[in-house]
């Protein structure tokens, strides 16, 4: 039985989210975009390597890069589509090899504006 004094989303809401979103990226935002925009957010200013997003998204650790890379300002060379913009790619100097991904400035906005147009009123 429903929870009566839970507030439910209406599809509408949920769709101008998305299409928020899509605004900012400029390109289709899958899932997993968002879950891993998610995940981003809650590590913080820590981040997450590119094999802990792999990990926790169930993804190959080479999907799990290609999604960095589109959501960082690089993009995909060989799309030529330019990038988002919303994360920054770094290294651990103490693991060279490993590639740390972060929310940039604005990519914490637009994350933070995505959920407070789902977030009742």
């Amino acid at each position: 039985m429903p929870d009566s004094t839970r507030p439910t989303l209406k599809p509408r809401t949920v769709l101008q989210a998305l299409a928020y979103l899509q605004a900012e990226t400029r390109q289709n935002v899958e899932s997993n975009h968002i879950s891993a925009l998610l995940l981003l957010k809650v590590a913080g200013s820590n981040g997450m390597s590119i094999g802990e997003l792999a990990d926790s998204l169930d993804l190959s650790h080479v999907s799990a890069s290609r999604m960095a890379r589109v959501m960082s300002a690089y993009g995909l060379a060989r799309n030529k589509a330019e990038g988002w913009g919303l994360v920054e790619l770094g290294y651990d100097p103490t693991r060279p090899r490993m590639t740390i991904v972060t929310l940039n400035s604005k990519g914490v906005k637009v994350v933070n504006n995505f959920l407070s147009m789902l977030s009742p009123t």
